[in-house]
């Protein structure tokens, strides 16, 4: 009786398997850090894992990364959009002081609701109202806003006074977000208002 030859691929090894949601998951990871790694943990559940093993790690360290720079740019953002709204309520504020002065032989309003400020102006980004104090002579002023802790004499406090330029403004709104950021140790950003430079009374040249 004659045998049967072995089928010539009966020798041959099979492919060996392999896991593609690991290896999607694995690639992901690297660019899509949070679907990346939820694409490599569902591949854990079949072999082989050694591309899903990696992409969990990979996918792991990307998420974490990808909360902190979101948490950073959320707060950093929010600092930054109240530090313009200061910034305009400075200019808001002291345009219309100016005008209130420029009609009454230079004499500074009792307070910001006789100078004609706007309601909206009158409270800070953070809704607190701004300290207004006319100098005795009636000739200068002080607005205080207590800006981040909603407390008047601490290190965030931004206290501006008549005449100061835009780079003044500037500075003080920076030296308020310094104040408040080192309170809670981190790093403060640079911030840069553009409101423009109020008009002085008629008359009267603002110094630089």
């Amino acid at each position: 009786m004659q045998e049967q030859s072995p089928e010539p691929w009966a020798d041959q090894p099979r492919p060996a398997a392999t896991n593609v949601l690991g290896i999607v998951g694995f690639v992901l990871a690297f660019c899509l850090s949070p679907i990346g790694l939820i694409l490599s943990l569902v591949a854990l559940a079949k072999p082989p894992r050694g591309f899903a093993i990696a992409g969990s790690v990979v996918g792991l360290i990307g998420t974490i990364v990808w909360v902190v720079l979101g948490l950073g740019m959320f707060f950093g953002g929010d600092i930054i959009v109240k530090a313009f709204g200061l910034g305009a309520d400075h200019g808001i504020i002291e345009s219309q002081l100016n005008s209130y002065a420029a009609a009454h032989n230079g004499e500074i309003p009792a307070d910001l609701v006789t100078a004609g400020v706007p309601e909206s102006a009158r409270k800070d980004p953070w809704d607190h109202e701004y300290k207004f104090v006319r100098s005795d002579d009636g000739k200068s002023w002080t607005l205080t806003s207590a800006s981040f802790d909603g407390q008047f004499g601490t290190a965030d406090d931004a206290v501006f006074t008549k005449g100061m330029t835009q780079r003044d403004v500037s500075r003080v709104i920076q030296e308020a977000i310094d104040g408040h950021m080192k309170s809670r140790g981190a790093a403060p950003p640079p911030v840069s208002t553009s409101t423009p430079d109020a008009a002085p009374p008629a008359g009267e040249q603002k110094s630089e």
